[in-house]
């Protein structure tokens, strides 16, 4: 899919990295395009320290989701003949 089929819903995405860091994307039309056309987007990143301040840091390139994660390898993996149907 190379392009979005309707305007978006929200209008920022936060995605949650983990408990203490989240990117914030606030133009979600040009996220999306530029996503789907595999560039790269600038997000705001905040991360909250042990004391509980956040640090806020702008336009930091962030790749697009399908280069962070890529898909994983599955492997069939056979049963044992103990535990075949039948067997």
């Amino acid at each position: 899919m190379l392009e979005r089929k309707a305007p978006p819903t929200f209008d920022v995405i936060v995605e949650i990295q983990d408990w203490y860091h989240v990117t914030v994307h606030n133009d979600v039309s040009s996220v999306v395009d530029a996503m789907l056309l595999g560039r790269l987007v600038s997000a705001q990143v905040r991360t909250r320290g042990d004391d509980g301040t956040v640090q806020v840091r702008e336009g930091v390139p962030q790749r697009p989701e399908s280069d962070r994660h890529p898909p994983a390898r599955t492997t069939a993996t056979p049963l044992p003949r103990s535990a075949a149907v039948g067997g």
